[in-house]
């Protein structure tokens, strides 16, 4: 009879090695049980590689779901210009934004929001959130009473209620429309930091929180609505707050220097090259730190003159 050695780990068996009768040959058994051992080793550590590279796989396949999300076509409209940029601090991350178009009404809506916290839980949910907004848009072309900023946020607060226990988890967000014929911006904040006001002046421009008259830092609105009047040429950007906070190794965060920036050096163009910007001097900041939130914003130009009623193409 061929005996036979149980090839396992401490917590399961994964075979069995068959080792010839000794017969009239006497050997030490005990470096083949060492063998034994060390195989035994080396095929639970491949076990848990390739466990680790399927999940590795479902994560990039969650990823791609989450980008081709938020890569959602923008407006068609030549009476805006846009530029979006979302760097998770994880493969997946909780920030989200959209935009809904309202042709009856010739109305664009911005939502933004930032689920508390990053990674995949985070990012599953941002990612059901901003699925959401589809549903939305659907109410808002066909539901007349599904039209105000107000609405939109208690409705995406209640979506977020049915996925998770709200003091475990919790978002921040904002809701914005825009009218295209009038310039009128109607804003409803969840806790969510306020966009950026660049405005261009016969001597430069102006910048500023769209929650005071001056720029003095970061503002936000707990819960509230406001109504703004944009002109020919303004440019918003909505945020979330892993941008401003954002830390260099020092523990200095990026708001201060992102403010500097925006108020001393000549206006960006075009809201591409305002990401552009943005972007180079946030890496600056870190110089190589680890970032430690998702980093999320939208810049947007109204420029009414370009055509408002006409669609892009």
């Amino acid at each position: 009879m061929t005996p036979s050695n149980p090839l396992k780990t401490p917590d399961r068996l994964l075979g069995k090695i068959a080792l010839p009768a000794a017969g009239a040959v006497v050997y030490d058994r005990s470096p083949i049980k060492s063998l034994i051992q060390i195989t035994a080793t080396a095929l639970s550590r491949l076990d848990a590689v390739t466990n680790n590279a399927n999940i590795a796989a479902e994560l990039t396949i969650a990823e791609q779901v989450q980008a081709n999300i938020l890569n959602a076509k923008h407006p068609q409209t030549k009476a805006l210009k846009l530029a979006t940029h979302y760097q998770p601090a994880e493969r997946l991350g909780g920030d989200w934004f959209a935009f809904i178009e309202d042709h009856g009404r010739n109305s664009v809506y911005i939502l933004i929001g930032d689920v508390t916290g990053h990674g995949v839980a985070q990012g599953v949910i941002a990612a059901a959130i901003r699925g959401a907004t589809s549903i939305l848009e659907w109410h808002i072309q066909h539901a007349p009473d599904v039209t105000s900023p107000e609405d939109i946020n208690a409705l995406l607060n209640h979506i977020l209620a049915g996925f998770s226990d709200s003091s475990s988890m919790q978002m921040t967000s904002q809701s914005v429309r825009l009218d295209l014929n009038t310039g009128q911006l109607a804003v409803s904040n969840s806790a969510h930091t306020f966009p950026f006001l660049f405005r261009r002046t016969e001597t430069g421009h102006k910048v500023s929180h769209l929650t005071s008259s001056d720029f003095s830092g970061t503002r936000r609105l707990a819960r509230g609505y406001r109504e703004f009047q944009l002109e020919q040429g303004d440019m918003l950007m909505f945020y979330t707050d892993g941008l401003i906070e954002a830390q260099d190794e020092d523990g200095r965060s990026f708001g201060r220097r992102l403010i500097r920036q925006l108020k001393h050096e000549p206006l960006a163009s075009t809201p591409t090259c305002l990401k552009e910007m943005v972007k180079t001097e946030l890496a600056r900041h870190l110089n190589g730190a680890s970032q430690l939130d998702d980093v999320c914003f939208v810049v947007l130009e109204y420029s009414p003159k370009a055509g408002t009623n006409q669609r892009a193409s």
